[in-house]
């Protein structure tokens, strides 16, 4: 039983983190990333994430759901993904197939 509580406190952390976050990272505007002539397939960045790192897609043989309420940025996320795709698509690389609704006035 004693070798059981020692390995059981040697797997305890010696150091924890705490971050406090004090203020909305994500409020200012997020200028654009560059887009460069080749697209990087397994990481297109697409947005800013709360620590202000970069949000990646990985879309190299893959399927991408994007779903969510009304107003909730689904049209964000797209446009988002269109332009990270910009090179490759200037250079005929990325080809768009895009399905839409029609727009009721």
């Amino acid at each position: 039983m004693a070798v059981v509580r020692r390995l059981r406190f040697r797997d305890r952390p010696t150091l924890v983190y705490l971050v406090l976050v004090r203020t909305d990272a994500l409020r200012p505007v997020v200028p654009p990333f560059d887009t460069p002539a080749v697209p990087d397939f397994t990481a297109l960045p697409l947005a800013r994430r709360e620590d202000l790192g970069t949000w990646p897609l990985h879309l190299l043989a893959t399927h991408v759901l994007t779903g969510g309420a009304t107003r909730s940025g689904k049209g964000s996320v797209l446009w988002s993904l269109v332009r990270s795709l910009a090179g490759g698509i200037t250079s005929g690389l990325v080809r768009l197939w895009v399905i839409g609704h029609p727009v009721t006035r």
